[in-house]
């Protein structure tokens, strides 16, 4: 058995060691299918729609830990053979690893991971798989001879009854001959059935049967064509239902046979019909499909008929439309044929060939569209030359990035268009207008030009039938909003293009994974590497391998995990992946490299490697000036400005920031400029301050004007000197100390001292992050400290006022014993916390202001968590799908668990706890109503199970959960779904008229 019969899935909320596990195993193990999953949730769903082998999975990811996933893989009938491995990230403590086994776990591997060890235990874990294998197929051996005996007899039988419906010939004689043709497993005997049984048949059913078996799937009508019985459709339908070897899509009049009758009846007729005769077939089938405008089926059986020239007159005329229509995939079986083709003589058949193997495999494209182009311009075509030229300027956009070869393809495409504009067809029309719209955006930034075109195709009717073009207009007119720096406008566009992502027949795979790469990069630029992160998870596991690796969408998600991983100050991460990312296929690219290089210049300074990051900064630079791309020339400068500042140039980097200033004005990319004014601001401020206060006025004027929490290509570092320079300067007011504690973790003081933040987690733990270290509180304070502390912490604001506390902790004390009891409690809590910070700063975080207990400097997990929701919810009134979606997976992340705090008795804090609990349940409902618009079962399985461990008797919930597996047809786990209902029901008292009608209810 071969490594490829396997498959493994990895999980880690970590992308650099995602990452690294993919390509070692991809390297050691390449003919093993990887599924890959960067959180808990994301993983079961891969885990439940095709179960692997193996898994291993990172045990303390957020939100649902590694032994959680592994729990649930365990119980679940799908998944329970699935051998886990956990990775911890330090040596396991035996009460973790009973934990673990607990769990279901079959081992554990600790991190830093040897590589050498890695593949020993994969390849011990496939071994054990393929013994398990060979003793279930020799157990089930037995049984499977009797069914199969079983079916042959029934497939026979039927096959004759079925003749017999329309021949008066008896097949009595040949039924009495089946138990010699059966072998002892049931399995007919096809050397026998060919000399002796098939040749008995009724010849008129004969003879239909071998034409049919020449049509991959059989139209109803088709059949009546082609059949030389007078009632096909009720032998087929006989079949249909007395055996398994024939089936019927109802709704579409189709049948079909199972593949090895199909392979059987297919090389029946190629040794009995003659040549003619099977041309004839495909020639019938042919003009059926075409009348029937299923036009990539009608292509298929002109190609097998050899009728290359009809192929070629046809595909002049609708060929553009298939592409339109989503259904150039279809014709991936008959690659080969069209590749044998002389595509000189036959361009449209060649130009249709690129479009299949751009959605198949995207490097072997370009040179079949070229040899259509040349043909075209020989022929002196000018349509077909727009045609091609445009597909060529596409491919150059989304492949290859050849900015020279795109660029000329781009030039060519203009100069023929006027003049072809009125001749082309519709489909025609759009995919010219929108890949010239797309590709003057990429090459030249040439706005003008781009909405001149946009304009044409939003005015052709036809764009508003074919999702493909929705989603393209929408796609181009966001990715001109996110050349500005238009957060709001590109995101009203992307938005509207939710609903069509999951359409995969209607919507081609390119250009949703274009779709997907725009929306990461986005994100990315937004800040929200969650977002980000789910875009990039999105699009590895929309695309083939093959598609993914050879195309430039691979190396890009991987530049944004490392634009990524250096915002977060994790340098070594970013340049490793940068380092990977330039051995794929698409980093070997002149475009995609010189961007990797640009910010691996700026990293190997960061990481000490000063005279490697000034080579890596040459070759990005040069690269860039000879390919241009206004666009991506001002992230160039800004990344080269960012190295020559860290190597204390200021000269050269104040040279880069001034062009990117000068280049992101002319283009009104407001993001670009923002982050150009900043860096300028820095280096002025380093030099002399006074000379900072303009670049930085408008810096923060701008991030105020246009809800920026990001600039491109920051890291800690830069962002920490910025802020301290804002809040020495006094501009920015409020912003940069937001600013600071948003994107740097770390918080300032009004007179510019850096501090730490408290991050707090209160949902479903009592903790806090600072400093690198998580510390559960509920071991570093005592009871009072912490019920003070969790006041706190539910307070609006994280204020209180002294009265309030005093009254609450002492109510019958007097104002003087309780305010010095107060006192006590405060220093208290103080001198705790001045342990905790190693140092001693707690009266930064807690002072007393007008009578009033402040905590500053802080974040908690429970108001981020109501922020999103409440946020999630509006989206969702409005129908905004997409960033409803996004905000309920960043609040349900942070929910671990209802408000874990030891709080004085207080009703309105009680009533905090309620509504907490009643925010995260409004919100699965409405996330599980969203989810099953688009069709995604599996996670809104997932969200409503989650929900259900803290409200099981909630029967809206329960109803969702219980439509969610029947909408898939799995009545298993919707019955369990019932069982589980009634049981909650029992634990709450209910009687059992009371639970029936409780049941009843929730039927349709």
């Amino acid at each position: 058995m071969t490594q490829q019969d396997y498959q493994l899935l990895l999980v880690d909320d970590n992308p650099t060691n995602l990452t690294l596990l993919q390509e070692l195993i991809q390297q050691n193990l390449p003919d093993c299918r990887l599924q890959i999953a960067s959180n808990g949730l994301d993983a079961l769903e891969l885990a439940f729609q095709s179960p692997p082998d193996g898994a291993f999975i990172d045990m303390q990811m957020p939100g649902m830990d590694g032994i959680e996933v592994c729990r649930r893989l365990k119980s679940d009938h799908r998944t329970h053979d699935v051998s886990v491995v956990l990775i911890t990230a330090h040596q396991s403590t035996p009460e973790l690893r009973a934990e673990g086994l607990e769990a279901g776990a079959q081992d554990f591997i600790s991190q830093p991971i040897r590589n050498v060890e890695l593949l020993a235990r994969i390849r011990a874990l496939l071994r054990i798989k393929s013994l398990e294998r060979e003793l279930r197929s020799a157990n089930q051996g037995l049984r499977k001879q009797v069914v199969q005996k079983t079916a042959a007899l029934r497939w026979v039988t039927g096959l004759i009854s079925a003749g017999e419906a329309v021949d008066t010939r008896s097949g009595s004689e040949i039924l009495q001959q089946l138990a010699t043709l059966l072998q002892d497993d049931g399995e007919l005997d096809f050397s026998r059935f060919r000399g002796e049984l098939f040749a008995r048949f009724p010849e008129n059913l004969r003879h239909s049967l071998l034409k049919l078996g020449l049509l991959n799937v059989i139209p109803g009508g088709l059949a009546e064509k082609l059949a030389d019985i007078e009632d096909i459709r009720s032998a087929l339908e006989y079949l249909v239902r007395h055996n398994f070897f024939v089936t019927c899509r109802r709704g579409e009049d189709l049948y079909v046979f199972h593949e090895h009758f199909l392979d059987y009846l297919s090389s029946r007729a190629h040794q009995e019909l003659e040549q003619a005769e099977i041309e004839r077939v495909y020639l019938t089938a042919a003009d059926w499909h075409l009348s029937q405008e299923a036009f990539a089926e009608g292509i298929n059986y002109l190609l097998l008929a050899g009728d290359k020239d009809a192929a070629e007159r046809v595909t002049a005329q609708i060929g553009p439309m298939l592409y339109g229509r989503g259904d150039v995939c279809s014709l991936i079986p008959q690659i080969d044929v069209l590749k044998n083709l002389d595509g000189g003589r036959y361009p449209w058949l060649s130009c249709l060939l690129g479009l299949a193997l751009l959605e198949h495999q995207p490097q072997q494209a370009r040179p079949h569209f070229e040899v259509a182009l040349n043909s075209f311009r020989q022929r002196e075509d000018n349509l077909g030359q727009l045609y091609t030229a445009a597909q060529m300027v596409h491919y150059c956009c989304l492949v290859d990035g050849d900015f020279i070869a795109g660029r000329s393809f781009l030039a060519l495409a203009d100069s023929l268009f006027s003049a072809q504009q009125s001749a082309a067809e519709d489909h025609l029309l759009l995919q010219v207008c929108l890949y010239l719209a797309f590709g003057h955006l990429f090459f030249n930034s040439d706005f003008q030009a781009s909405d001149l075109y946009l304009e044409i195709a939003v005015a052709n009717p036809v764009q508003q039938s074919r999702l493909e073009y929705q989603v393209l207009i929408r796609m181009v007119r966001g990715f001109e909003q996110l050349c500005h720096g238009n957060w709001r406008a590109t995101i009203r566009e992307f938005e509207l293009t939710s609903r069509h992502l999951n359409n995969s027949g209607e919507v081609n795979p390119s250009t949703r994974l274009a779709l997907l790469k725009f929306r990461a990069l986005l994100l990315e630029n937004m800040g929200d590497v969650l977002g980000s992160r789910r875009q990039k998870n999105l699009a590895r596991r929309l695309a083939s391998l093959s598609v993914f690796e050879q195309c430039l969408v691979q190396s890009q998600l991987m530049l944004l995990d490392a634009q990524s991983e250096l915002a977060h100050g994790h340098y070594q991460q970013a340049d490793e992946l940068l380092g990977v990312a330039l051995s794929l296929p698409g980093g070997q690219t002149p475009h995609l490299k010189s961007q990797l290089l640009q910010f691996r210049s700026c990293l190997a300074v960061l990481l000490g490697r000063r005279e490697q990051g000034l080579e890596y900064g040459r070759l990005a630079e040069e690269s860039r000036r000879l390919l241009g791309g206004p666009f991506f020339v001002v992230r160039t400068e800004l990344c080269l400005g960012l190295m020559r500042l860290e190597t204390d140039d200021l000269s050269r980097a104040l040279a880069h920031f001034d062009r990117a200033v000068a280049l992101a004005g002319d283009l009104d990319d407001r993001f670009l400029l923002c982050s150009a004014l900043a860096y300028r601001g820095l280096v002025h401020y380093q030099r002399d301050a006074a000379t900072a206060v303009e670049d930085l006025s408008r810096w923060a004027e701008m991030m105020e004007q246009q809800s920026y929490s990001n600039l491109y290509g920051w890291y800690p570092d830069v962002a920490v000197r910025l802020v301290k320079a804002a809040i020495e300067l006094d501009i920015g007011g409020e912003m940069p100390l937001s600013l600071a504690r948003r994107r740097t973790y770390v918080s300032f003081t009004r007179d510019g001292r850096q501090l730490p933040l408290l991050r707090f987690r209160v949902l479903g733990e009592f903790s806090l992050a600072v400093g690198g270290r998580t510390l559960q509180l509920r071991q570093e304070l005592s009871s009072a400290l912490r019920q003070l502390l969790g006041m706190l912490l539910t307070a609006p604001n994280l204020q209180l006022r002294q009265e309030d506390i005093q009254h609450q902790f002492w109510p019958d004390s007097s104002a003087d014993k309780a305010r010095s009891k107060f006192d006590s409690l405060l220093s208290r809590l103080r001198k705790a916390f001045d342990g905790i910070l190693d140092g001693g700063t707690a009266r930064d975080f807690f002072y007393l202001q007008k009578g009033t207990l402040c905590l500053d400097h802080s974040w908690v997990d429970a108001a981020e968590f109501e922020i999103l929701v409440r946020q999630g919810i509006r989206h969702a009134k409005r129908r905004e799908t997409w960033q409803a979606d996004q905000a309920f997976r960043r609040a349900h992340r942070l929910w671990r668990g209802e408000l874990n705090l030891a709080l004085p008795l207080d009703e309105n804090r009680e009533y905090y706890r309620q509504d907490l609990l009643l925010l995260f349940l409004e919100s699965s409902q409405v996330w599980i109503d969203l989810l099953l618009d688009q069709k995604l079962f599996s996670e809104a399985a997932q969200v409503g199970h989650k929900a259900l461990q803290f409200d099981p008797i909630n029967d809206l919930l329960v109803r969702q959960l219980y439509e969610t597996y029947t909408s898939e047809g799995k009545t298993v786990p919707a019955n369990q779904v019932l069982e589980n209902y009634v049981a909650a029901l029992r634990a709450e008292g209910y009687e059992g008229r009371e639970i029936d009608e409780a049941v009843s209810a929730l039927m349709p």
